[in-house]
């Protein structure tokens, strides 16, 4: 089995409940192949040149969830100090599956409207057996996290709304942290760990 997914050591490693880190460890391994090598933008146009070449949706979601992790710091005043850790384990895990199936769960040729609910059916048809040792309240709550992280961008070309809006701060964090991670004008130093 690859072990793609140890690309994401770092991250992982800043999820402190034992349950839901085994479960996003679990979930990355069945990922669908075109991940791990697939750009974060076609176009370019919506992510910094570093994510527009081979491997740059993992670098987009690197990048995202850096993000969270640099502003979980309890070194800033104002941080996220109102996320109770398993929020922020929540955050991290929701930040690190939310593009797992930007082009579909086989991949197809562009992006998916609604990506942003195959994450849920990738697991609950393909791999119903990883969610069962994550308690139900976590799964929801990372996949809510999920399905909302487009947050207003939930239409597709014909205005027809495909995904949910964030419905509270946690998954307004994950929306946030996705759009910094977007932006072509900001770039993450990967090589260096904030934390």
């Amino acid at each position: 089995m690859s072990k793609k997914y140890e690309t994401f050591n770092y991250e992982l490693s800043k999820i402190k409940n034992n349950e839901i880190r085994e479960f996003v460890t679990e979930v990355l391994k069945v990922a669908p192949a075109y991940f791990w090598e697939e750009p974060a933008s076609s176009t370019g146009k919506y992510h910094h040149e570093e994510c527009a070449s081979i491997g740059g949706l993992v670098k987009h979601t690197k990048f995202a969830t850096r993000f969270a992790i640099i502003i979980f710091n309890k070194d800033y005043e104002y941080g996220a100090h109102n996320f109770f850790t398993t929020e922020q384990d929540i955050i991290i895990a929701a930040l690190l599956l939310h593009d797992l199936c930007k082009k579909g769960i086989v991949e197809e040729a562009n992006t998916r409207y609604d990506h942003p609910l195959l994450v849920r059916e990738l697991i609950e048809k393909h791999h119903p057996h990883i969610k069962e040792n994550l308690a139900s309240i976590h799964y929801d709550n990372i996949m809510k996290a999920i399905e909302a992280h487009m947050g207003n961008f939930n239409t597709d070309k014909e205005g027809n709304v495909i995904n949910k809006k964030p419905q509270n701060a946690l998954q307004q964090f994950v929306h946030m942290c996705d759009v910094l991670g977007s932006r072509p004008y900001i770039t993450v130093d990967l090589k260096n760990k904030p934390y």
